[in-house]
């Protein structure tokens, strides 16, 4: 039991961290473009957003506020900040339900795959993104390594050739 609560102190609910991001980003005192608010929130947000695609979807129509949100300023000001707020909101309601779900069927919590080691974390939490690797190039195209592995491995045996031509040519 003790394993599983260390787990859930590193891997804090999403839903949560975002809403904490939007409030620091609202009381910051230079301007942040909406677009990297929002590529920040798809980031810590991708593990929810992959069972709700319709709140991920909803969160890249927001446009642009038109200034940057203060207390003092009229809501439509504000707009696309709690736009965003509301979906996040949203989803932590979907996340804490999944979560409820997973805790009556056995199923919450972080898990530790035996055959690989990895944790496996459940959607709610926050949890590491690992790119996956890119595909193999198709093998009529080549990498410029392999072309030019090729291209010095030509001028090396053509070199051989011509001091083996000019070796025998040689008089002994």
């Amino acid at each position: 039991m003790g394993g599983t609560r260390k787990f859930l102190s590193e891997h804090l609910p999403i839903a949560d961290l975002a809403l904490e991001y939007l409030e620091i980003v609202k009381q910051l005192k230079t301007p942040t473009e909406w677009s990297a608010i929002k590529g920040h929130l798809f980031k810590v947000l991708r593990p929810g957003f992959v069972k709700h695609t319709d709140l991920r979807d909803r969160l890249g129509k927001i446009p642009s506020p038109k200034a940057k949100p203060n207390v003092d300023e009229p809501v439509e000001q504000k707009g696309g900040f709690d736009q965003a707020e509301g979906i996040v909101q949203e989803l932590k309601e979907r996340l804490e339900n999944d979560m409820l779900e997973a805790e009556k069927e056995g199923k919450a919590g972080v898990k530790v795959d035996p055959e690989t080691g990895r944790r496996i974390v459940p959607h709610w939490l926050s949890q590491p993104y690992f790119r996956p690797p890119p595909p193999p190039p198709p093998p009529n195209k080549r990498s410029k390594k392999d072309i030019r592995e090729y291209l010095d491995a030509r001028k090396e045996e053509k070199e051989r050739e011509t001091q083996e031509a000019s070796d025998k040519a040689a008089p002994l």
